[in-house]
């Protein structure tokens, strides 16, 4: 049982791992959007749209192969009455941006006039988005904002594989359902510091509860391991051998030394004095030897 003890924990441990990787990995991707939107947000340029809509910053900045460039499905434009100015799609549902900006108005601390970037996760019709707001300034950050810049990207299946190649995991995202989480022998849940983690240690597969920009519990991230099962009984069959093998080797050195000291040894011993004996043709010689053996 300690075996199979062992092997729980080492999945726990790879299980907690992973997570901390995925997290990680969204914490740069959002990061990297806030770095977007403060080089737009905080631009005379973006700021003279705000207030005065020109087809010229249009042409200039809001070309598909330019959002493409980005990595931007929607760049909307809103005044400080959160009415949209202007938004721009790159090949996404036509029309979403307004969902986008329902989302963002569903909690009124998106639009805090705090000059600082806010970035988070968006879900609609099982499909994710990262979304990043900022209120609009000058590029010395002296104006005071006449709007606020919205920037999506979606979660795509290229950062899905980029995920899944650096844990070695199958990942998903999809709507978080509560119901799920339920007392089932099958299942166990780790606490993973930031977040509760729902093991199904028959299917290999965890799920975990993620806040959306909102604050609400909305996203679930999820992996299955399909590979672990055969990992594992390997490395135990792996380790159970090796430690089997120590052991023999540790019983062979011991049997070694004590049949070196206590029966060998005296054989050398009388059959050195024997030898002597011979070739002195002595037989007052006499042999001291430890022990009570005859």
């Amino acid at each position: 049982s300690s075996y199979f003890g062992y092997i729980n924990r080492n999945q726990e441990q790879r299980i907690k791992k992973n997570y901390e990787v995925m997290d990680y990995i969204i914490s740069e991707e959002e990061k990297n959007l806030q770095s977007l939107l403060v080089d737009w947000g905080q631009w005379d340029e973006t700021y003279k749209f705000i207030s005065n809509p020109t087809e010229e910053y249009i042409e200039s900045n809001l070309q598909e192969d330019t959002l493409e460039n980005i990595k931007i499905k929607s760049i909307i434009y809103l005044d400080n009455d959160k009415n949209i100015i202007h938004h721009k799609e790159n090949n996404i549902q036509e029309g979403i941006s307004k969902i986008f900006v329902e989302k963002l108005l569903e909690n009124d601390k998106n639009f805090a006039k705090t000059t600082a970037q806010k970035t988070g996760l968006v879900s609609w019709l099982e499909n994710f988005y990262m979304v990043g707001i900022l209120d609009v300034t000058t590029s010395d950050k002296q104006a005071k904002s006449n709007g606020y810049l919205i920037m999506v990207r979606q979660v795509d299946e290229k950062l899905l594989n980029y995920i899944e190649k650096v844990t070695s995991v199958n990942v998903k995202f999809k709507e978080a359902q509560v119901e799920k989480f339920k007392q089932n022998n099958n299942m166990e849940y780790i606490d993973s510091g930031n977040g509760i983690i729902a093991y199904d240690k028959d299917a290999s597969e965890t799920e975990k509860i993620i806040k959306d920009i909102n604050g609400e519990d909305t996203i679930a991230m999820t992996t299955i391991n399909t590979s672990y099962n055969e990992e594992n009984i390997t490395h135990f069959f792996r380790s159970f051998i090796f430690q089997f093998l120590v052991l023999i080797a540790v019983i062979i050195a011991f049997n070694t030394y004590i049949i070196n000291k206590y029966i060998l040894k005296r054989v050398f011993t009388l059959t050195n004095f024997m030898d002597k004996v011979s070739e002195t043709k002595d037989i007052t010689l006499t042999i001291k030897m430890t022990g009570k053996d005859e």
